[in-house]
């Protein structure tokens, strides 16, 4: 059984979708407000406001179930969600050489607006590498909704 699951918690600036098949979890996706991430030290332009924008900070898909549209259910069903928000852009980092995911967030209909050097550890020999992270940007389409934002854990039929 497929079934996705979301942890929405606006007041803590904190998102959680999570695919489970038979009670395991496959995918998940992982995001933040970008004014709580310390971490990116680009400094942007006035047309993106950091509280009014929404980090992804992580797009998981399990290698045994990659290819089969997790990850891309899971943006469609977060874009849709931001749509009806007061958040005005989203925004992932992504490593240049991360074709495939750097193919579906454009697909999805982020462009790239920034890049940052990161030095990063070499789990098999433990040397330092610099990595060059893409900063990509999609701007959600403001749609009025009067729902108070509450914390909410349902389930969905997306899949």
């Amino acid at each position: 059984m497929v079934r996705n699951k979301l942890i929405a918690m606006p007041e803590e600036k904190l998102w959680l979708y999570v695919v489970e098949i038979d009670d395991k979890i496959v995918a998940s996706l992982w995001a933040n407000t970008l004014d709580t991430q310390s971490d990116i030290k680009v400094k942007f332009d006035n047309s993106i406001e950091t509280e009014k924008c929404i980090y992804i900070s992580e797009v998981f898909v399990d290698k045994a179930f990659r290819g089969k549209g997790f990850g891309k259910k899971l943006l469609e069903q977060f874009i849709s969600d931001c749509q009806n928000s007061n958040y005005n852009d989203l925004m992932i980092r992504v490593w240049e050489k991360n074709l495939v995911a750097l193919k579906l967030y454009v697909d999805m209909g982020f462009t790239t607006i920034e890049s940052e050097i990161q030095t990063k550890k070499n789990v098999t020999d433990n040397n330092d590498f610099e990595m060059k992270k893409l900063i990509i940007n999609n701007k959600t389409q403001q749609k009025k909704d009067t729902t108070t934002q509450k914390k909410v854990l349902f389930y969905s039929t997306l899949f």
